[in-house]
Parts: C-alpha cells; structure tokens; sequence
C-alpha cells in the first residue's frame, strides 16, 4: 500500500543496506553499523568494541616512530589531504601520522602478512577504515592515480634504511 510501517532515526546518512536472517543491517556516514530485527521483549542494546590508545605499547620503536611523525609533518607543513606510505612494517608510522594530522592516509605494502598486522593494530585504535587503510600491493605498480598524495613516507625506509619499491612509482604519485 505504499503506508509507513516502521520509522527510526540514525545517527549521519544511511548507506549500505543489507539483509541477513531476517535482520536488517544498515551502515551510516558515521562509521556505525546498525541491526534491526523482528520486535522481541529484549531492550536494544549498543555493542561497542573498546579501542586501544595506543596499540603498540610494547613496541620498542614506538619513541622512533612519534618523533618520525613530528619531524615530518613539521618539515614538510603538510596536515591534511592525502599521504601514502610506501612499505609497511608494523602500520606503527601511518598511527602516528594519523594522530597528529588531519591527513587521510594509504599505506601500500607487498605483504599480506604485515597488511594484516596492520589492519589489526590500527583497528584496534579505531581509524582503520575511518583514516588509514591498508592496501596489499606490488610496490613497483602501486595502482593509484598519479599526482593524488600530498605526502609521500616510507614506514620500510625508516626502519631498514633502504626505500621500497621503485622511486619513480612515489614521485608519479606526488602533487607537485
């Protein structure tokens, strides 16, 4: 009959809509993920994964990689916009960035092993997906568009001294 059967408010502007077991799932521009399901006698009730401050603690490069991030962004001026870092060891550089900027960064790394200690760590601090994200990828042939980065870093170049990949693939991705 085309009548308003249900009505509920959510916080930012739904999104991605999806339906499983008879329970509706629906994504905001707020980063929450809603379930709404047939009426029960239970209360609704807010699931919330704590987030960790910092999810490297016991990093023995935590004091490196703070002051990594000071010097760069320091250095160069640059706070917002995009960053990429080429090479990941840990996703410890891109946190760091990430809380002392407002920049939107893409780590690229080879490695799904170290992509997904990143994505972890760094979901864990509540920015996975929301300010970094993390791209498994040949170093040689990152595939973004050129000249889309403000900012170019090497977490792999801080830690081993030796730049990842191919330099010409970071200077066709930079701004001029």
């Amino acid at each position: 009959s085309g009548a308003v059967r249900w009505d509920v408010s959510v916080a930012g502007s739904a999104r991605g809509l999806s339906v499983v077991d008879g329970r509706l799932l629906v994504s905001t521009t707020q980063g929450l993920i809603y379930c709404f399901a047939p009426p029960t006698d239970a209360p609704p009730r807010r699931v919330t994964e704590p987030l960790l401050d910092d999810p490297y603690a016991n990093s023995q490069l935590s004091a490196t990689f703070r002051q990594a991030a000071e010097t760069i962004l320091r250095r160069t001026g640059i706070r917002r916009g995009y960053c990429l870092v080429l090479g990941c060891e840990t996703g410890q550089l891109a946190l760091e960035l990430a809380k002392r900027s407002e920049l939107m960064i893409y780590v690229a790394t080879p490695s799904a092993e170290r992509a997904a200690i990143a994505r972890r760590a760094l979901d864990a601090a509540g920015i996975y997906g929301v300010r970094v994200c993390v791209d498994e990828c040949p170093l040689e042939a990152v595939p973004y568009a050129d000249y889309f980065a403000n900012l170019i870093v090497s977490e792999t170049a801080l830690v081993t001294g030796r730049w990842p990949g191919d330099p010409r693939e970071a200077v066709r991705m930079l701004k001029p």
